[in-house]
């Protein structure tokens, strides 16, 4: 599918929850993926439910921890070019750490009410 899939070296992290398992990473990540494409990338989606259906790619997205550092910085810019590409602009500067992270946690726990108003605070369309 990858064609570096076979050369993976990743380990199992977690932070207060755990991540998807190391040897899931590729296909969990092509779910994900392939659920985002079938989606037409939130294409033509009015604001309310772009939000909605960002916090659940974003929910998503926490569990797959590609690097050991760096990966929330390289979900929100995904995301913010992701918003940008369709229309909204993300502006992730009012947001704190902690609060990113709680919401995070209770969509892992599976409850995207706090990501979906952290997400409601910062789309602006573009």
């Amino acid at each position: 599918m990858y064609p570096w899939a076979g050369e993976l070296r990743s380990v199992n992290i977690a932070k207060r929850t755990p991540f998807c398992p190391a040897r899931n990473l590729v296909p969990y990540a092509g779910e994900v993926f392939g659920r985002l494409a079938s989606s037409g990338h939130l294409r033509d989606l009015p604001r309310q439910e772009f939000v909605i259906q960002l916090a659940a790619l974003y929910g998503d997205m926490n569990v797959l921890p590609p690097f050991r550092e760096g990966n929330g910085r390289a979900q929100r810019a995904f995301l913010a070019q992701l918003g940008h590409d369709v229309g909204y602009d993300l502006n992730w500067s009012g947001i704190g750490p902690q609060r990113n992270e709680d919401a995070s946690v209770k969509s892992f726990l599976g409850d995207n009410n706090l990501l979906e108003q952290l997400l409601d605070e910062l789309v602006t369309a573009s």
